[in-house]
């Protein structure tokens, strides 16, 4: 009976470490595949970030309107100390047959290659009236050639300043230079402008497509077990 329940303690033993074993094994498996889930996710969390680094600076000098330098304003924008949200801006009148223009670089053509988009961003307040400014971009083949611009009309609210972003599609791909202005048109308007800038963001729009294509990828992974699943998703989230 003794050598019995000796050898019952042995296999008893034997299986309860072949079981957990088995579990560590199935946990080692488990964590494996949700590594390799998170290595996909945070790939796609880096071309996320690369994008935004990609985007780069402003391809337009200050921005921030420290002083008048860099800007070309013409038949009603009157640069000041106070015009901005706590700081300096512009402000941009239109009560007559003229519209306020404003030109970032001083209204100069900006050298460029072709096929590129490009990304207005733009932060105001109406002080009155429509409330409202039209931001366009031009462009070129060569100096020479005839111009190509498209308009969008961005509306402020009079509570507080806000931030607007206007996405221009990509130029032609023989386009070699371009030109950004902003004015009040049709309607009677005056409004402050805080900041205004323009980005290159071909790039950074490329990358967040491939992105978008890696998370897909991802998500195929993430349907073969629920702590995959969980744990893809808070990378995702984050």
């Amino acid at each position: 009976l003794n050598n019995g329940l000796s050898q019952t303690n042995k296999t008893v033993a034997a299986k309860a470490d072949a079981s957990a074993l088995n579990t560590l094994s199935n946990t080692v498996k488990s964590q494996g595949d949700t590594i390799s889930s998170q290595g996909n996710s945070i790939t796609s969390l880096n071309n996320n970030i690369n994008g935004i680094l990609q985007q780069g600076a402003a391809i337009n000098v200050n921005p921030l309107f420290t002083t008048a330098d860099g800007w070309h304003m013409a038949l009603g924008v009157q640069w000041s100390a106070s015009a901005g949200d706590n700081g300096p801006g512009v402000i941009m009148t239109k009560n007559g047959a003229s519209n306020p223009e404003l030109y970032p670089n001083n209204g100069q053509w900006n050298i460029v290659s072709g096929g590129r988009q490009y990304r207005f961003i733009v932060r105001g307040k109406s002080l009155g009236g429509a409330g409202n400014i039209i931001v366009r971009r031009h462009y070129r083949t060569n100096m020479s050639a005839s111009d190509n611009t498209q308009d969008f009309t961005v509306t402020f609210p009079t509570e507080s300043f806000a931030t607007k972003v206007v996405d221009f599609p990509a130029t032609s791909p023989d386009a070699a230079m371009v030109m950004f202005q902003s004015y009040c048109y049709p309607q009677q308007a005056t409004v402050a402008i805080d900041f205004m800038a323009v980005y290159d963001v071909t790039d950074a729009i490329v990358s967040s497509a491939n992105s978008s294509a890696i998370n897909s990828l991802n998500s195929t992974v993430k349907t073969q077990g629920d702590t995959i699943t969980s744990q893809g998703n808070a990378i995702t989230q984050l």
